[in-house]
C-alpha cells in the first residue's frame, strides 16, 4: 500500500508561493472597508477551492447521480475534500489574499493617477 504524502494525498491543498508582505515604508497603515473585507474573503475562498480542485473533483465524481446515498458511498472522498478545504482556509492564506488585494488596489489607484 502506498504511503500517503502531500504529493499524492488529495486532502492536502496544492502549495502556494511565499506569502507576499507589505513593506512598512510602502504602506504603513491599511484599513479595509466592509466591501474590501468581503472581496478579500471571496478571494481567499476561491483560492482554497482552486487549490483543492483535485479533492473536489474526486468527490464530485463519486457523488454524481446520487442523492442521499453519497453519504455512505463517498465518505473518504468527502473527508478528503473537507480536510483539504480546512487546510487551505487558514488565517495565513487569508492574510495572503489581503496583501494581494491591497497591492492590486494600490496598483490600480496609481495607474488611475497617471491617466
Amino acid at each position: 500500500m502506498e504511503t500517503p504524502n502531500k504529493d499524492n494525498d488529495p486532502s492536502y491543498p496544492t502549495p502556494v508561493d511565499k506569502i507576499p508582505t507589505l513593506e512598512e515604508e510602502d504602506m504603513p497603515f491599511v484599513a479595509l472597508s466592509r466591501f474590501d473585507q468581503k472581496e478579500v474573503t471571496e478571494m481567499a475562498r476561491r483560492d482554497a477551492f482552486s487549490r483543492c480542485s483535485r479533492a473536489i473533483e474526486e468527490f464530485a465524481k463519486c457523488s454524481k447521480n446520487r442523492t442521499i446515498s453519497f453519504l455512505w458511498a463517498c465518505p473518504e472522498q468527502r473527508k478528503n475534500m473537507e480536510l483539504c478545504l480546512k487546510r487551505a482556509s487558514t488565517l495565513e492564506n487569508y492574510d495572503r489574499a489581503q496583501v494581494l488585494y491591497v497591492k492590486d488596489k494600490r496598483k490600480k489607484h496609481e495607474e488611475s493617477l497617471k491617466s
